[in-house]
């Protein structure tokens, strides 16, 4: 009877050391932590292939479109760094001055990040009221 319980005992300890470690290797695997664009223009060299995210303002004037393939610049004036990405970019927040969420690898040969995922931020307080009243 004592050999049962500790037979049971471990394999519920094994069942939930497996468990734990298939979850903890999953998440591990969706821990990207993003970059600022002057973070990476600092740390550039220690990032160079790997899949990183990069957050900044989509600069003024460098959107182009052509099919699903948009470019652009984000960053300041003085840092850019120039954006391919292959899909549908959010209409509705995608435009000048916006903040995005890019994920992609660098490639500095070309001083060009491919995206392989887009994500635009929402303004961090709303406006609305504002601009109703400037309206008036």
């Amino acid at each position: 009877m004592k050999n049962k319980k500790i037979k049971i005992g471990l394999i519920t300890l094994l069942f939930f050391l497996g468990t734990a470690y298939l979850i903890f290797t999953g998440l591990r695997k969706t821990w990207v932590y993003y970059y600022t664009v002057d973070e990476f223009f600092e740390k550039n060299p220690k990032i160079d292939g790997k899949v990183i995210r990069l957050q900044g303002k989509v600069v003024e004037g460098t959107i182009e479109k052509k099919g699903n393939i948009v470019q652009f610049e984000i960053g300041e004036p003085n840092k850019k760094i120039r954006v391919i990405y292959k899909g549908t970019a959010p209409d509705l927040l995608f435009q000048p001055g916006a903040q995005v969420v890019v994920e992609g690898k660098y490639y500095p040969d070309e001083n060009i990040f491919k995206a392989t995922f887009l994500l635009t931020q929402c303004p961090s307080k709303y406006q609305g009221k504002e601009l109703k009243e400037s309206e008036k």
